[in-house]
């Protein structure tokens, strides 16, 4: 299935989205060079830039957003992804791997947060090519809810 705006439930992911799909101009995917952070302030936070390596978990994050690294305890700008410490560093690598690929990827999970409390997010991947075809880089959107209880990490389906 091919992700579509309307695919999306969070208004913020879905600007993103269409921010995404208004630069492809009838390419499969923009290239980083076609974004212009003066378009997009109130998302800027929210985002992370992820430069993909051949080995997917030896790929590194570029730009980590400051709303993405308050809600996750750390800024990760310059780590390996296989680097993060994250109980699902597998999910991870595995959903970076698609966007890698060519997918739009949307999927929601849980995370054991600083504060101690369980609270679901939401990640959109998002990939980037300079020849427009193949990704060499992701851009990446996360979103968060009010803490909930009761969920374990990462137990919710990517979609």
């Amino acid at each position: 299935m091919r992700l579509a705006a309307h695919d999306i439930r969070e208004p913020r992911l879905r600007q993103v989205f269409a921010y995404w799909d208004s630069k492809r101009h009838g390419r499969a995917m923009p290239s980083r060079a076609d974004l212009d952070p003066v378009e997009i302030p109130r998302l800027l936070a929210y985002l992370y830039l992820v430069g993909i390596a051949p080995d997917i978990a030896q790929s590194r994050f570029r730009l980590y957003g400051t709303a993405v690294a308050e809600f996750f305890g750390r800024d990760n700008t310059g780590q390996r992804l296989a680097d993060v410490d994250a109980d699902d560093v597998d999910r991870l690598l595995d959903d970076h791997g698609r966007a890698a690929a060519g997918a739009a990827v949307y999927m929601h999970g849980a995370v054991f947060t600083r504060d101690h409390s369980d609270a679901t997010y939401h990640r959109l991947l998002l990939p980037l090519a300079r020849d427009g075809r193949t990704a060499d880089m992701l851009l990446c959107a996360v979103d968060f809810d009010d803490p909930i209880s009761g969920i374990l990490p990462h137990t919710l389906r990517a979609v």
